[in-house]
């Protein structure tokens, strides 16, 4: 009987093993950080936490990376714990702005003036949308 199963239907009766290989196989491709499991399990875990992930550890401040690792490697001999990955981060340039307020004054503007002004010419800002091509589109000032 079991030589009429699909692969899939096989993969069912032995859901464990099935992700055991999924797993062994996705850890043989560089870079490649699986997390295996069904689509609405991950979507909850990613609408509960913000992370796509059953249990996510978020750590702030300087040196994420490093301290990221070290949570990392002083977890890794939990029994029973899968897929362990660090989420790729990218550095975000910053430009500091320190704020003369007493100029400011002067000249009549406030923080908040003046920070509106910045962020517009640093990111711009959507002052209306155009309908091209069936499709709303962003004006953008900057």
């Amino acid at each position: 009987m079991l030589s009429n199963l699909s692969k899939c239907d096989r993969a069912l009766q032995n859901r464990e093993d099935s992700i055991k290989q999924l797993r062994e196989a996705f850890n043989k491709l560089p870079g490649v950080a699986p997390n295996i499991g069904g689509f609405i399990s991950h979507r909850m875990d990613e609408v509960l936490s913000g992370v796509r992930s059953a249990i996510a550890i978020k750590i702030y401040g300087s040196e994420l990376r490093t301290i990221g690792e070290q949570v990392r490697d002083a977890i890794a001999p939990v029994a029973g714990l899968v897929d362990l990955r660090l989420e790729p981060q990218l550095p975000i340039r910053q430009v500091p702005i320190q704020y003369n307020r007493t100029a400011a004054a002067t000249y009549g503007l406030s923080m908040e003036q003046i920070s509106n002004v910045i962020e517009t010419a640093l990111n711009g800002r959507v002052v209306s949308q155009v309908a091209e091509n069936q499709q709303l589109v962003d004006e953008v000032v900057s």
